[in-house]
């Protein structure tokens, strides 16, 4: 180890980064990272031992010299693994410069019983008061307000909430990167406004394999990260109106889908300046509603002027009655005479 410690720190640096997660790709395919049932065992959710081995040689050169950890922790700390959230949390409160080094956070998968076991008081101190203020901020007399006092004086790791999201998010300022599961409720409530305006890219999944999620709920995200270009939401099944704008945002992607007429209104609205939309029709396990193809060409011609590609997908979906091949014909041509590339998968 002596003689890596003697190389140039370039090439020490290039050694360092074939074990970050953050940096090089996961093997599995692309088509199969993700599983949009947050509770599935698929491959998307097998790589663990991979990873793990890679977290266990950067950890092993931080204990090396100062040089190595100087460099392999910045590398552990880019893409950090958090089924254990509640210590990743506790060293990101102790270490506030390692909070700002996690560019990207991909857990779908919280350890929630060894949390209750094993919370350090120091986690649920930070969780306490910044659940007040949340509180502090709603309305009073409101629903928000009345549900959010049912657990304010409760530990952060009840199942079925947030609140790991809400933590871990909140001390890394830096993210680039965000791909997790939320489950039922709002998330991201200890995000202000424009504290996450490096993140660009973000994969949301819901935790129930039986309902979809409503995007209201995530709206503190879009208010702390205004300059996300590239977003995907699996198993969505409502938008309200959001009342923002999300400029930067180029590329959506919802992977199922069940969004009635109003609701995908409402998410175009938000996206002013889009370019590609890709949707694909979800079972009812998702939701209930499911807009026309001529509804969806008046919402884009209401709010998409930049609009350059649409695909629709019908997947495994019977639903003739919603999307049929006379109006997919109609919407084929009004999108041809505006030069939008369309594409409707049966």
């Amino acid at each position: 180890m002596r003689l890596l410690s003697n190389l140039p720190a370039e090439l020490i640096e290039d050694i360092i980064q074939v074990f970050c997660l953050g940096c090089t790709a996961n093997p599995l395919a692309e088509d199969e990272r993700y599983c949009y049932f947050g509770n599935c065992r698929c491959p998307a959710y097998r790589s663990a031992p991979y990873h793990s081995s890679r977290v266990s040689a950067l950890a092993s050169l931080c204990l090396t010299s100062r040089q190595l950890n100087s460099a392999a922790t910045r590398h552990l700390y880019h893409r950090p693994l958090g089924n254990k959230w509640w210590l990743l949390a506790r060293t990101l409160l102790a270490r506030k410069d390692l909070g700002q080094m996690v560019r990207d956070f991909p857990e779908k998968n919280y350890d929630m019983d060894g949390a209750e076991l094993n919370c350090p008081p120091e986690v649920g101190t930070y969780f306490a008061e910044y659940y007040q203020a949340y509180v502090d901020s709603l309305p009073e007399n409101s629903f928000l307000m009345e549900s959010a006092l049912e657990t304010l004086n409760d530990v952060p790791f009840r199942r079925g909430e947030n609140f790991p999201l809400d933590i871990i998010t909140s001390l890394c300022p830096n993210l680039e990167t965000l791909s997790t599961d939320v489950d039922y409720f709002n998330v991201f409530r200890f995000c202000p406004p424009q504290s996450l305006v490096r993140l660009r890219s973000v994969t949301l999944a819901h935790a129930d394999t039986e309902f979809g999620m409503d995007i209201g709920y995530s709206v503190h995200l879009f208010r702390a990260a205004p300059n996300i270009d590239n977003l995907t939401l699996y198993a969505a099944a409502r938008c309200p109106d959001l009342n923002l704008t999300l400029d930067k945002l180029t590329n959506l992607n919802l992977q199922p889908g069940a969004f009635s007429s109003n609701s995908l209104h409402h998410i175009l609205a938000a996206c002013p300046n889009l370019e590609r939309f890709n949707y694909e029709m979800g079972y009812d396990n998702v939701g209930y509603e499911q807009f026309t193809l001529l509804e969806a060409w008046d919402a884009f011609l209401a709010h998409t002027p930049k609009l350059k590609v649409v695909r629709l997908d019908r997947g495994e979906v019977d639903y003739d009655e919603i999307w049929n091949e006379d109006d997919a014909e109609s919407l084929r041509r009004v999108m041809e005479d505006r030069g939008i590339q369309f594409e409707l998968c049966w």
